[in-house]
């Protein structure tokens, strides 16, 4: 086991039962969400638009802007114009997973449609896998060749490691690292 690999062991271990109650079925939920704001558009679709929305979006108003970019109410996200246009991308197309080029809003919308196996990272799980790092730093670290995979990697052996799939142990972590913040 890497030393990566064992330090995610470690911080599992050190959850507490609300974080691992409240993320254990996190993307499940997303899941459901994402259904229920669809309207005409697939399930696909409206991952999508999550997705797209979410980088430094806090859950509860990556929500919000969804369900109003899929109502047509583009103007009064708040949101980035291009994290915004890539979401109108999405809405505009038959293939709207075609809309991704980034690993983190790539990995997350197939978390949201189920596929576990993909690892979304964030600067929130740099807090933990990378603590020395500045808050500036994580945010381009990931963007070094080969790093996000070699994290996503450590996550997967952890994950097996501790019985649950890749994207539970995610965000578990990620519940227990952000508590209200999230």
């Amino acid at each position: 086991m890497t030393e990566l690999t064992h330090l995610l062991v470690k911080r599992f271990e050190q959850v507490s039962e609300d974080s691992f109650n409240k993320g254990i079925d996190w993307y499940d939920q997303a899941n459901e969400y994402a259904a229920s704001i669809k309207d005409k558009y697939s399930l696909e679709q409206s991952a999508s638009v999550i997705s797209h929305l979410s980088p430094r979006t806090r859950w509860n108003k990556n929500k919000e802007a969804a369900a109003q970019v899929i109502a047509g109410d583009i103007h009064s996200t708040g949101l980035f114009s291009s994290c915004v246009n890539r979401a109108i991308l999405a809405l505009g197309t038959n293939d709207p997973l075609s809309t991704f080029n980034g690993k983190k809003t790539t990995s997350f919308v197939h978390n949201i449609l189920g596929n576990h196996d993909y690892v979304t990272l964030d600067s929130w799980m740099l807090s933990i896998t990378h603590p020395e790092l500045t808050i500036k730093e994580r945010n381009n670290f990931l963007k070094r060749s080969g790093k996000y995979d070699l994290i996503s990697d450590c996550f997967r052996y952890a994950a097996k490691y501790v019985d649950l799939k890749p994207a539970q142990l995610q965000s578990i972590l990620w519940v227990d690292i952000r508590g209200d913040h999230a």
